[in-house]
């Protein structure tokens, strides 16, 4: 056994008024009945035979706080309108979904107005076409016309290399923020904050052709004003999972909202209406300020079990993302635990539509993850300045992956007690790739992923004072699988961190496409690393 201790500088070129009566936020022994609310029990009479759901349709229509008696609860959908409280006693109010979702709490978005001239990078002035109905104070959401994969074309004209936030295959994320109107002055407007990324341009004769096919266009950008549902708390019940209920609290164009202490079970597994096997819990998308603190995911020894032995390869790498924040801002998970998942708490970017886009300020904080087949805390592209800190991960092929922009992982406990020779996709040792062998690592401790899970000059990814134990790698810096999903730059600084029963202290492991010397930034700092 062999103690290395690396000092080394590389260079390469919300507020709301609670409706309980004092308990603590995570306590399961809730059972006295909030103040100013009313039971679920009290309509009753309302059910559709075993279904709650008309029931807290009724409810929620005559009062803001619904208070759900411990018991078991079959139900099907139910809608959640703004500022609305639903709190059961603990873990002994339980309710069991009738179908696809249990609690829905989506806003909507209306149709989107063109900028009439190009917005000045990172003010707050934005000159529209047409004003329509905006008013002081509405949400918006502000949608570029760039691509924030897109790297073709000539620097300063086409892209800013410090504003590329990542290279994947066929995806389109757009630049992309919330805010709120503040003035309105004519056509044109102030909102609340300056604009947090550059390049909102009047038309896209600025970008480049796509490079492949399957790429979508805007060919402006445009503001959307929001209808959101707001301050809408979920609290203090369970959820015992069906084969049928694949998303099981579900947010869109939602903010300020708070889901807190909600334990689910899960036995068996899921499928969507489509036959797909898949499951989320909790999903948010598109949305502002949501707190998730508290939650727990737990899998049956024989879920558990049934998920390990899934072929893993990219087939069935997304199946059981428990806990997912999607195109969000400001929103994270706080002192939440999951048992078993293909990765368990996830950050990342929709790609599914031409309003989806890029998430910034989020977080993962303080969570216990365990029995990934990947990752146990997860960033992927299209995401910039993500907190993962306090976390532990146990058991997984990867403790933290992150492919975000601008990431600070620090203060992380990561260990695994697969062996060395663990070999599939994404963990792979090495394989073959483009006409050539390529090392990619094997198990990773904490994983930079994809080519721009760096920082920018003046803002670097760091990874510090983390403690990793067991991986093949325990700071992995790695290319992707696809041919543009490469470190053509960096900006990273890894510094206090602790390793033991490991393979490799810090790899930097390029794919088979990547034949480029690339501008890595890596500054490597008094690191304490025991390596096997």
């Amino acid at each position: 056994m062999k103690k290395y201790h690396l000092f080394i500088f590389v260079s390469l070129l919300p507020v709301f008024a609670w409706c309980h009566s004092g308990q603590s936020s995570n306590s399961d022994n809730i059972s006295i009945k909030p103040k100013e609310a009313v039971s679920l029990r009290k309509y009753s009479s309302f059910k559709n035979g075993k279904d709650w759901a008309p029931a807290f349709e009724k409810a929620l229509k005559e009062c803001d706080c619904v208070f759900v008696p411990k018991g078991i609860y079959y139900c099907s959908p139910v809608k959640i309108p703004s500022g609305k409280i639903i709190q059961g006693s603990g873990s002994n109010t339980i309710f069991r979904p009738l179908d696809t979702k249990l609690f829905i709490v989506n806003g909507s978005q209306r149709e989107g107005q063109p900028i009439a001239k190009d917005i000045v990078d990172f003010s707050n002035v934005c000159t529209l076409k047409n004003i329509k109905d905006l008013t002081p104070g509405d949400d918006i959401m502000i949608v570029s016309q760039r691509n924030s994969m897109l790297k073709e074309g000539m620097p300063g004209e086409n892209y800013d290399p410090d504003w590329v936030l990542g290279r994947t295959r066929k995806t389109s994320v757009f630049f992309g923020e919330f805010d709120n109107v503040l003035s309105i002055d004519g056509i044109t407007f102030t909102t609340y904050h300056n604009r947090v990324f550059p390049h909102y341009f009047k038309d896209n004769s600025h970008e480049p052709e796509p490079p492949t096919e399957g790429f979508r266009t805007r060919k402006s950008t445009s503001v959307y004003k929001l209808e959101m549902i707001k301050n809408v708390i979920l609290r203090n019940f369970s959820v015992e999972g069906t084969a049928k209920c694949y998303q099981v609290i579900s947010l869109k164009y939602a903010k300020d909202c708070i889901l807190d202490n909600i334990h689910f079970r899960q036995g068996i597994p899921c499928y969507k209406p489509d036959g797909k096997e898949y499951l989320t819990l909790v999903h948010a998308y598109l949305c502002r300020d949501i707190i998730v603190k508290y939650c727990t995911s737990t899998f049956s020894k024989k879920m558990v079990s049934y998920i390990w032995n899934l072929k893993k390869a990219y087939v069935n790498f997304s199946k059981y993302n428990i806990f997912k924040i999607i195109s969000c801002w400001d929103s994270g998970f706080d002192s939440c635990t999951s048992n078993c998942a293909t990765h368990g708490f996830s950050i990342t970017r929709g790609s599914s539509s031409i309003t989806s886009i890029t998430g910034g300020r989020c977080y993962i904080r303080n969570c216990v993850s365990s029995n990934n087949i990947w990752s146990g805390v997860t960033v992927q592209q299209g995401v910039l300045i993500t907190e993962l800190s306090g976390n532990k991960v146990t058991a997984s092929g990867q403790g933290i992956c992150c492919a975000g922009r601008c990431s600070i992982i620090r203060n992380n406990i990561v260990s695994t007690d697969l062996p060395f020779s663990t070999h599939y996709y994404y963990t792979h040792i090495e394989t073959k790739q483009n006409g050539q062998n390529v090392m990619w690592g094997g198990t990773g401790g904490i994983v930079l992923n994809e080519g721009y899970s760096c920082g920018t000059p003046s803002n670097h990814t760091i990874v510090e004072n983390n403690v990793i134990k067991g991986f093949y790698t325990a700071i992995s810096i790695r290319d992707g699988y696809e041919n543009k999903n490469i470190f053509e730059q960096g900006h990273i600084t890894i510094r206090g961190n602790k390793a033991r029963k490991i393979k490799v202290g810090v790899g930097v492991y390029k794919n088979g496409y990547n034949k480029t010397d690339a501008p890595l930034d890596l500054r490597i700092e008094g690191n304490d690393f025991v390596c096997l």
